[in-house]
């Protein structure tokens, strides 16, 4: 239970964060959108910090798509989204997709993989 309610707070800090330092101006009425997309992995969490940052920021609209890792890396390197969302370490190819940008990997958490197998 700790680790969940540690991993729904890290992802609600990213996009505080997030939210903060994207430069779109809002006017008054408005509401600042964060795009995120990638990983289907990823996207259960993702979407629930989504739904409890929204609460307490409701000037603040965040949209959650899957697509698979790649998808949220190269989304996040051309500007399509502000998090990119990857079950995977980013190679070193789609970091040069970022160019002098850079891009900064947060790890949200670790996930496993078992085989199970019936008799």
């Amino acid at each position: 239970m700790q680790t969940r309610i540690a991993l729904v707070a890290g992802l609600l800090a990213l996009l505080a964060a997030t939210a903060a330092t994207t430069p779109s101006p809002v006017r008054a009425g408005e509401r600042k959108v964060v795009r995120v997309a990638g990983a289907t992995t990823v996207l259960p969490a993702v979407s629930k910090a989504a739904e409890q940052y929204q609460a307490v920021a409701p000037g603040v609209a965040v949209t959650v798509s899957a697509g698979g890792s790649g998808v949220g890396i190269r989304n996040a390197a051309a500007g399509l989204a502000e998090i990119g969302m990857a079950s995977r370490d980013v190679t070193e190819t789609e970091r040069k997709l970022f160019g002098a940008r850079g891009v900064r990997a947060t790890v949200i958490g670790r996930d496993a993989v078992a085989a199970v197998v019936s008799r």
